[in-house]
């Protein structure tokens, strides 16, 4: 007989909840804003080219009550289309300061037409609401979506206080709940922590599945046969599924994984850190400390300062 393979590609969208009404900016409220420049947004244009292109996908993606929250704060919003709209200013000025360049004008050009393309898409096609445009792919059965820990808390570090992990679990349900009209299937354990009976939590709040990590089911009693390549159930009935190892450490490996390939960018090099201070006033903190800009013209090209353009 056949057995049948499947592949789940489960993606974890977390951040810690930054909100300070009280500072006219916050470093860390950008956190969020480059995840929905640089995470959110291209994942949607993926999911509408698929749609385009008549190409079934199956996704599963984990919003966390911290982020879901932060996505619908009006003043965080406001915020990240000023963060836009400075980096769109910002663009214009190093399109025009390139030109004498190909390769850095080519950069800066791409960077500038994707930064207004964004302001674009996030104020027209998608109102301002992601949480309404993911929810669009979970009705039409191509995203499967996850919730998790409020706080994201490690739960495992909990096991003495029931209270507080059915706490988490309540509230990450109402979270869900509020932000896409339905119940969650499924619960992603907080940096894939478990311990023996979690599942009889899970189970009482009528989820069906959870992820745990590599070693976490490999050392299960008794140990699955199939090792992580096929869920297990618990005694509760709550099906557990096992982190692939080497799938991760190709995406998290500084070494061996896919991130340290020259032909992609360096997040850390950016030019807010390299050009005369004079081009960045406006993302220099109070004290003159430097901060990002986004425009990134340098490749992983080896762990030295000097490194080549993309």
């Amino acid at each position: 007989m056949n057995e049948r393979h499947a592949i789940s590609l489960v993606l974890n969208a977390h951040l810690p909840f930054i909100r300070h009404p009280e500072h006219p900016r916050f470093f860390e409220e950008r956190w969020l804003f480059e995840a929905i420049s640089d995470t959110y947004l291209p994942l949607l244009r993926v999911f509408e080219r698929l749609d385009k292109d008549h190409i079934p996908y199956k996704v599963a993606m984990v919003f966390s009550p911290t982020l879901s929250h932060m996505l619908g704060d009006p003043l965080l919003i406001e915020r990240y289309l000023e963060f836009l709209d400075s980096r769109i200013e910002f663009g214009a000025e190093e399109v025009r300061h390139n030109k004498k360049d190909k390769r850095l004008y080519q950069l800066s050009s791409m960077y500038y037409d994707r930064l207004v393309e964004d302001r674009v898409l996030f104020t027209e096609r998608y109102e301002h609401n992601l949480l309404k445009a993911f929810d669009y792919y979970q009705k039409k059965g191509r995203l499967e979506l996850l919730t998790t820990a409020a706080t994201y808390a490690f739960l495992p570090f909990f096991l003495s206080y029931p209270e507080a992990i059915q706490a988490q679990i309540e509230v990450a349900i109402a979270s869900h709940r509020a932000a896409f009209g339905r119940n969650p299937q499924g619960f992603w354990l907080p940096e894939l922590g478990w311990y023996p009976g979690l599942d009889d939590y899970l189970r009482a709040y009528n989820f069906n599945y959870s992820i745990v990590d590599t070693h976490g089911l490999l050392f299960g009693q008794p140990v699955p046969s199939k090792g992580v390549f096929a869920p297990v159930r618990t005694r509760s009935s709550l099906a557990v599924l096992g982190r692939n190892l080497s799938a991760s450490m190709d995406i998290w490996d500084a070494e061996n994984g896919y991130p340290n390939h020259p032909v992609y960018r360096d997040f850390y090099r950016d030019a807010g850190y390299d050009l005369p201070r004079e081009r960045i006033e406006s993302f220099l903190e109070s004290d003159g400390a430097r901060t990002p800009t986004g425009f990134k013209y340098w490749a992983v090209s080896g762990k030295g300062k000097e490194k080549k353009t993309v």
